[in-house]
């Protein structure tokens, strides 16, 4: 599968978008599942897919002439603290898009789940996103103090019921990841780095503009 790796112009991101999805020779069509990567505590720079992006996003997604849904969970904030869908969508800065045409905002913990087990662990996944479409997953290119990285396949953690994650920390993070990976696989992930995080992420790190966009369907 092409990897695609366009370098952004800021002046024109709709079209750096066109061009980064025509490499990837993805065939997106029809009813888009999108996997963003949001946060519930105030944002940081580099932290989390910017509002402003996914509105170019689906500018873009409307050109293929494709209906939206934008999915996410709840999130952990701490042993004993969640956030709830609405609060992760409002600090994010994703309320903006609960009266745009043509698009849904779906909170995941409500949808129907399948259980899927893998090894110790019975991944709870929403119906909807195993049977998108086109599962299109958007990460953020960001340090991360308990896997070094955080991309494409640590975004789907957020796909996920909330008592996976948890179990998934216990059990040994990074394995599961790569477990999760086996069984939810999307059509096209994007990781954007327009500005990227380094250094004690995912939420301390510093800035890093690199104005790149990564995407392949594998």
């Amino acid at each position: 599968m092409p990897l695609a790796i366009v370098r952004v112009d800021n002046a024109d991101l709709h079209r750096s978008l066109h061009e980064m999805i025509s490499r990837t020779e993805a065939q997106i069509r029809g009813d888009v599942f999108i996997k963003p990567n949001l946060c519930a505590r105030a944002p940081r720079c580099g932290e989390n897919t910017p509002a402003d992006f996914m509105a170019i996003l689906l500018d873009v997604l409307h050109d293929y002439r494709c209906s939206v849904a934008i999915g996410h969970t709840s999130l952990l904030g701490g042993p004993t603290q969640a956030y709830s869908f609405d609060t992760v969508l409002a600090v994010s800065g994703f309320s903006r898009f609960v009266q745009r045409r043509g698009v849904d905002l779906v909170n995941l913990d409500s949808e129907e789940q399948v259980r899927i087990p893998v090894g110790a662990l019975a991944f709870e996944i929403p119906r909807v996103v195993l049977e998108s479409p086109f599962y299109l997953n958007v990460a953020k290119l960001k340090t991360h103090m308990q896997t070094t990285v955080s991309l494409a396949l640590k975004n789907q953690m957020g796909v996920i019921a909330l008592r996976n994650r948890v179990e998934m920390h216990r059990l040994g993070l990074e394995e599961h990841i790569a477990r999760l990976a086996t069984v939810l696989r999307p059509h096209l992930s994007i990781i954007e780095r327009i500005v990227a995080m380094e250094g004690n992420g995912p939420h301390h790190g510093g800035v890093r503009r690199a104005n790149l966009l990564l995407a392949s369907q594998d």
